[in-house]
């Protein structure tokens, strides 16, 4: 209900928070090359809330239909259980997030590189890297397909294999959002 919407809000505004923050923060130290204007600087912002909303509902939805799809077939999310402990506390959750962000990081790597070698994802993966002026801005300055792609081939596979532990939404969603805005963004 309630609670899932504002995780989905707090994933939308942590990653755009972030890289405001940074950039303020850049902004303040000596250039080390091409600075943005006021005017690419807002569209670059731009860019980036429209694509963490997009990368958020594509999330959602592949979540969902991940979710249908096991059900029709027969079996549950998580093929491969991974949780390594029982119980609740803040090693759970870090063990747990470790294991999550091993997983996640596993699939974006190899994501990557596919974007930089078939013809098609990289039309789309094109935009990230044509930015003549790199700031913190620049990190998700991404096409809103690819927000798509990510989901159907990062999340949507993790979802379908694996099992981690369960967690309080509230303090995984938190620490999730505040780490992977913050890690994103370097």
């Amino acid at each position: 209900g309630s609670e899932a919407l504002w995780i989905v809000l707090i994933s939308v505004l942590f990653p755009i928070l972030s890289v405001v923050l940074q950039s303020g923060i850049e902004r303040l130290l000596p250039p080390a090359g091409a600075r943005k204007s006021l005017r690419n600087w807002l569209l670059h912002l731009q860019i980036n809330t429209f694509f963490a909303c997009m990368q958020a509902i594509f999330n959602v939805a592949v979540f969902l239909g991940c979710s249908a799809l096991a059900r029709k077939l027969g079996f549950e999310l998580g093929l491969f259980d991974v949780r390594f402990a029982t119980g609740d506390g803040l090693l759970i959750l870090i063990g747990s997030l470790w294991t999550a962000s091993i997983i996640g990081d596993f699939f974006f790597y190899w994501y990557h590189r596919m974007t930089h070698v078939v013809p098609f994802l990289w039309q789309h993966h094109k935009m990230h890297h044509t930015d003549r002026e790199l700031e913190a801005i620049s990190t998700a300055r991404q096409n809103w397909m690819e927000a798509l792609l990510n989901a159907l081939f990062i999340i949507g596979p993790i979802l379908i294999l694996f099992k981690v532990n369960p967690v309080d939404q509230w303090s995984t969603g938190i620490l999730a959002g505040l780490t992977a805005a913050f890690l994103n963004n370097f």
